[in-house]
């Protein structure tokens, strides 16, 4: 009795997570083929959008044509061999980067690393009331991986983090092509998903956005394929490494928490297919290393600086991605400097600043409910703006302000400055990401929900609780990147399995 309730518990679970994604990935493919989301730089965080056109038909068909002439070399280079030369490729690319571009961060990577460097000279001005950590506590675990980094290389420039940032995305990436490697067992789809990996260009931009989204993700992919190790052979090393990594994720980024409960779903799933409750063991280190990773690191602060920490309440977050404030040049429910202001015209009084949020968001909802349709544009827009921008900011995110100083190289200052190379970036990124969220969603059409394992749906789980925390909470395109990241072994996934029924029909023909 028993075992057929886990099975129809499992069934019902498994289904309403395999239709679900392809109710909710379908509109997202259609707005990425209809729109074109562009930051034009150098103007803030304005995300233009317009129809797609025959650039984007161009586009598309160029990657296409690219992709089948790198094909050509499959029979010649292995997994290992192509994993090596791309590699060679970023690290040569990286470097010319690194030595041309300014070693300058700004806004919250300029506060995290400034922190961490007084930190470590035993300077806690940044801890003190009203300070930057005191208000933003959850900058906590970036700032101590910053001050391991100085501590081992005190002399350490923003230039060793650019590169430190390139070692993360080669891991990245490793730990990709080996989890598509065990979980899918096939060659060619190892080797195309090396190809994407490397190819999927605003990863490798991100090399200069010191702000742990890189360290975050690499610490995820790490974990992602320990658990799925974890979850064929049961084996207790991999057990802990797969908290170890995901812990980490949570201690770097703590907006990786949506990643853990998507491991923890998909934990559930795998023990109710399996009928094996003792799968569910791996919550224990999970939630024993992230939560008190977490904790143990703010006490040690509050120690530190002898102070009380009072962040920020985390509704003013919840109510900046409900305003729609274009002042700055930045769209509705995008960051706009709410939390920050609410904080100082309050001077940090929890008690105000939440009732300040709680009074904004109840307004917000009011003009929602009695405009339905506006709630509509307001929302779509925001969802659009935020899953459709191709580039992720990831150029935006580096020196690409027009008040730094001119860059090295006329190619360069054309991409951060927002040149020919920059619309040809951006070009090249909205064909990418069409058939990046078009491959994602063929897997998902291609087979029932049954016939998959609960394990290839992890980064659809995962992907959606970001599209429900972004529509809420304030949004930038360059948080969700890694979101999009995940489904890349998928998406290539899904375009070998249209290739294989292909041909076996066409032989029966």
């Amino acid at each position: 009795m028993l075992s057929k309730l886990q099975k129809s518990i499992y069934c019902i679970l498994q289904g309403t997570i395999g239709y679900g994604a392809r109710l909710l990935f379908l509109p997202l493919v259609v707005a990425t083929l209809v729109f074109q989301a562009v930051i034009y730089l150098p103007y803030k965080e304005w995300v233009g959008l317009s129809f797609s056109g025959v650039w984007t038909a161009l586009s598309v068909l160029l990657v296409c044509f690219v992709g089948w002439l790198l094909s050509k070399f499959r029979r010649t280079l292995s997994c290992r061999q192509l994993f090596i030369l791309l590699s060679a490729l970023y690290v040569l690319a990286g470097f010319v980067l690194l030595f041309s571009l300014p070693a300058q961060l700004r806004d919250d990577a300029a506060s995290v690393w400034r922190a961490a460097s007084l930190l470590n000279k035993g300077d806690t001005r940044f801890l003190q009331a009203g300070a930057y950590l005191n208000r933003y506590p959850h900058q906590l675990g970036l700032v101590s991986l910053e001050r391991i980094v100085l501590f081992v290389l005190p002399r350490a420039s923003v230039r060793i983090f650019y590169f430190l940032n390139l070692l993360a995305i080669l891991g990245i990436n490793y730990a990709n092509w080996k989890l598509s490697e065990e979980l899918f067992g096939k060659e060619r789809v190892s080797w195309y998903t090396i190809l994407a990996l490397f190819a999927f260009l605003p990863q490798f931009f991100n090399m200069f956005f010191v702000y742990g989204l890189v360290y975050g993700l690499c610490a995820a992919s790490f974990g992602l394929l320990y658990f799925y190790r974890y979850l064929q052979e049961q084996h207790l090393q991999s057990a802990l490494l797969a908290s170890l990594f995901l812990s980490l994720s949570y201690w770097i980024r703590n907006n990786n928490s949506i990643l853990l409960v998507a491991v923890a779903v998909i934990l559930l799933l795998e023990c109710l297919r399996r009928r094996k409750p003792l799968l569910l063991g791996l919550l224990l280190p999970l939630l024993i290393g992230s939560l008190g990773l977490n904790k143990a690191t703010v006490y040690y602060y509050e120690r530190m600086g002898q102070v009380h920490f009072a962040p920020n309440p985390k509704i003013t977050w919840l109510a900046m991605g409900l305003q729609d404030t274009q002042t700055e040049l930045r769209q509705g429910g995008w960051y706009n400097k709410y939390v920050r202001q609410v904080y100082d015209r309050y001077e940090g009084d929890e008690e105000k600043i939440t009732q300040a949020a709680k009074l904004e968001i109840t307004n917000r909802v009011q003009d929602f409910v009695e405009t339905p349709s506006y709630a509509g544009r307001f929302f779509l827009k925001k969802f659009v703006t935020t899953w459709t921008e191709s580039t992720f900011q990831s150029i935006w995110s580096g020196p690409s302000k027009l008040q730094q100083r001119p860059l090295k190289g006329e190619g360069i200052e054309s991409l951060y400055h927002g040149g020919l190379v920059y619309r040809l970036f951006y070009h090249y990124t909205h064909a990418y990401l069409i058939l990046l969220y078009g491959g994602a969603l063929v897997f998902l059409m291609v087979a029932s929900p049954w016939k998959r394992l609960p394990i290839e749906y992890y980064a659809y789980v995962y992907w959606a609780g970001g599209v429900l925390f972004h529509l809420l909470w304030e949004t930038k395109s360059q948080y969700v990147y890694p979101y999009v990241f995940v489904m890349l072994p998928f998406a290539v996934k899904g375009y070998q399995e249209v290739w294989e029924w292909w041909l076996k029909n066409s032989r029966k023909g």
